[in-house]
């Protein structure tokens, strides 16, 4: 049985749409709840020497994990054992410019639950490494279940990442002093 994408979240879908537009070089589609979902974006200022640092951190995601999380690294939220997955995930939506997810369970420091959808996609065509990926954690339900208690970390349930292609050579500058 195949996995179909119809099962995301409607905003994760949308952030999808948006990141395959980009970097197919197409206009980026119209996003209806842009205005809803600024709230539960993050971009990510590159993913260098394995570290992946929020630059920016959305004010319903600042609610969610209880404190903002500028200048933290995204992985740091994970269980060490998920780190490598999320890293690769990470590393392979960097050098294929395309968008990955990750279906996953933010947890409580007492063990309380909710799903949530991760998406990082580049913010430009042709993404570099070490450039910048925006990204959204949209909760599937059940905020209320937490009782205002932050999340304190993320247990990865599924990794879909993005369609293997040739990574994105960047050019080379050739001088001749001939």
């Amino acid at each position: 049985m195949s996995f179909s994408e119809d099962a995301f979240h409607p905003d994760t879908r949308a952030l999808l749409d948006y990141g395959r537009a980009i970097a197919a070089g197409r206009p980026a589609p119209s996003i209806k709840t842009a205005d809803k979902l600024a709230d539960r974006l993050f971009v990510i200022d590159g993913v260098n020497e394995g570290r992946a640092n929020f630059l920016t951190f959305g004010s319903e995601l600042i609610a969610l994990f209880g404190r903002d999380l500028r200048r933290t690294d995204l992985l740091d939220l994970f269980l060490p054992s998920d780190r490598a997955m999320l890293r690769a995930l990470l590393n392979a939506v960097v050098s294929t410019s395309q968008p990955g997810v990750v279906a996953a369970t933010a947890e409580t420091a007492d063990g309380t639950a909710i799903g949530v959808e991760i998406l990082a996609t580049p913010l430009a065509r042709g993404v570099l490494t070490g450039e910048r990926l925006l990204g959204l954690v949209q909760p599937l339900g059940g905020e209320s279940l937490l009782e205002g208690r932050a999340i304190k970390r993320i247990r990865v349930g599924a990794i879909y990442p993005p369609a293997a292609r040739e990574p994105v050579k960047p050019l080379r500058l050739v001088v001749s002093n001939s």
